[in-house]
């Protein structure tokens, strides 16, 4: 009884939100903002498919996102950002302070950041899985197994 009743004041007015949250929190920072137990917040993850289905659905606009972040530090890229340099000029005449003037001065600094090696290994291990791996010996026992069932599909 109690189960029920958490999720349908606490959770299920919610869902709107909740795949709005998914963009920006993770599965028990979403809890809190609910007001649930993370523990009661998965249990209901298990029981309801609107919540896995909400939940799905907000981070299924995330991982898009992460990707592209992904290899852009994979890549190395370069930033734009603007600086501001307060200016003073200052005029005398006859040993005497006559004009006194301060101007800011904005200008453009472009900053390289260079490919991140975990960034690289990450999306290598993931877009070229035949090729990258932690241990080179088990992709070998794994390409090899794939060719001895590829065998065994042929005789079959």
């Amino acid at each position: 009884m109690g189960r029920n009743r958490k999720y349908e004041t606490h959770i299920k007015p919610y869902l709107a939100e909740i795949v709005e949250l998914c963009k920006t929190h993770n599965e028990a920072e979403i809890a809190g903002e609910l007001g649930v137990s993370y523990t009661t917040f998965n249990r209901c993850k298990k029981e309801q498919t609107e919540l896995k289905e909400a939940l799905r659905k907000g981070k299924r606009v995330v991982v898009p996102q992460l990707r592209m972040s992904l290899l852009k530090r994979a890549n190395g890229f370069e930033k734009a950002t603007k600086k501001a340099i307060k200016c003073k000029t200052v005029e005398y005449k006859n040993g005497k302070k006559v004009k006194e003037e301060e101007r800011v001065e904005y200008y453009e600094e472009v900053t390289y950041y260079p490919p991140d090696v975990a960034a690289l290994n990450l999306a290598l291990k993931n877009y070229d899985k035949d090729n990258w791996s932690n241990d080179p010996q088990l992709l070998a026992l794994k390409k090899e197994e794939l060719e001895i069932k590829k065998q065994s599909m042929e005789d079959w």
